[in-house]
């Protein structure tokens, strides 16, 4: 990077935002954190770009004055105390900004390419117990120790090659111990003496991490009672809906899916059947075969606990995934007649899901099957009415691992 009065580095990731100004040789930071599932918005970008490059403007405009100032003719006695007056309100600017960035509440730092500390907050110096200015140009692999610098070092590696911010929450450990840490490495990509580079902050989210978790208490909590209240209705089906969230995650989890896929897919088939309670409850305990309109009540209710779910707010894709539950792989399904990869994956997973555990299941108009009957009636319909993927992956599932659950080993 040239070496100009003011140079500035952007750094936008993760769930957090950091700019850093280097005035006068010197380098300052400054971060935003989003408190709000962190999402920063551009209103966010502009607020902390104008409260951290106005000053350091400033103090540009300082240094070029003063520089100026210093230039021939010879300064006369007005000119001396101009620059002065010019010398003191730079060095109150950078009083300023050293207080902002020394007393951030999280811990960071720059690396340079070669590992070694180029700035130090106060705040990282003091978990590291060791002096800001003494920690600055040693290797952090040898500050942090053999066991969190090799880690932490391979982790800079990583950012290094992929060119990504990597993010993580994990306990902390020593004087962090019972606390929720997350540490966010980011990629320096400009040129100059911080090129190769990686910015580290690590902050305490123990406060965020117990609200997260007492809000998927209360989720869970939630659906429960919500399976509850169907189960009561239909007690031919009880167990169904938390079944199919069971094996809707196995499938999922055997294709690899991410996480929030996974997170739907079973989040999904737990609730699919909660439109039920609007289904009268003759038709559910009916001991005979369904009419074509009794049949198509029940199927339909599977809308009816996209229409509900509707007003809890998911974050995850969970009602687009019930409506298209529905829908079959040859484009002859409801409501919207989607074909192949055009129905959402979730929805292709939850779908088979729900015809496996309805088929081996015994019902108040027919007995349940066994598994490979099941997955023989699956295969049939693979590339028809549901994805063949799919069908392959429960099919290895269920034959193959170990770790069912207990009512499926029952039904092989």
């Amino acid at each position: 990077m040239s070496r100009t009065p003011l140079n500035r580095l952007f750094l936008a990731g993760v769930s957090s935002l950091l700019l850093f100004l280097q005035v006068v040789g010197l380098w300052y930071v400054f971060h935003w954190a989003s408190t709000h599932a962190a999402v920063i918005t551009p209103a966010d970008i502009m607020f902390t770009l104008s409260a951290a490059i106005v000053p350091a403007l400033l103090l540009a405009v300082c240094v070029g004055v003063l520089i100026a100032g210093m230039s021939p003719p010879p300064a006369t006695q007005a000119d001396e105390h101009q620059g002065a007056a010019l010398a003191n309100r730079l060095s109150y600017y950078e009083d300023l900004v050293r207080l902002m960035t020394q007393h951030q509440p999280g811990r960071m730092s720059l690396v340079d390419a070669e590992g070694r500390f180029h700035f130090v907050s106060a705040e990282t110096a003091k978990i590291l117990q060791r002096d800001a200015n003494d920690l600055v140009g040693r290797d952090v692999e040898k500050v942090f120790g053999p066991r969190e610098g090799l880690k932490l070092k391979m982790q800079m590696d990583q950012v290094r090659m992929t060119g990504k911010p990597l993010e993580q929450i994990e306990h902390g450990r020593g004087q962090q111990s019972g606390l929720f840490i997350r540490t966010q490495l980011i990629p320096i990509t400009v040129a100059g003496q911080l090129s190769g580079g990686v910015m580290i902050y690590q902050d305490d989210v123990t406060s965020l991490m117990v609200a997260q978790e007492r809000r998927e208490r209360m989720f869970r909590q939630l659906m429960d009672t919500l399976v509850a209240v169907v189960d009561r209705r239909d007690p031919y089906a009880a167990g169904h809906s938390a079944r199919v969230g069971q094996i809707a995650r196995a499938i999922a989890e055997e294709m690899d899916l991410s996480e929030n896929d996974v997170e739907t897919v079973e989040i999904a088939g737990t609730l699919m059947n909660f439109g039920k309670v609007l289904v009268p409850r003759a038709i559910l305990t009916k001991t005979s075969p369904l009419a074509p309109d009794e049949l198509r009540q029940v199927r339909e209710s599977i809308m009816t606990s996209a229409d509900i779910l509707a007003l809890i707010g998911f974050e995850l894709p969970v009602v687009p995934t019930l409506r298209q539950v529905l829908e079959r792989f040859d484009g002859t399904g409801q409501p919207e007649g989607r074909r192949g990869d055009d129905i959402m994956q979730t929805a292709r997973v939850v779908a088979v899901a729900n015809a496996f555990v309805a088929i081996v299941s015994p019902r108040a108009h027919r007995p349940g099957v066994s598994v490979k009957q099941a997955v023989d009636a699956l295969n049939q319909e693979a590339g028809k009415g549901f994805d063949g993927r799919v069908v392959i992956a429960l099919a290895n599932y269920v034959e193959n691992r170990r770790d069912k659950p207990e009512w499926l080993a029952l039904t092989a």
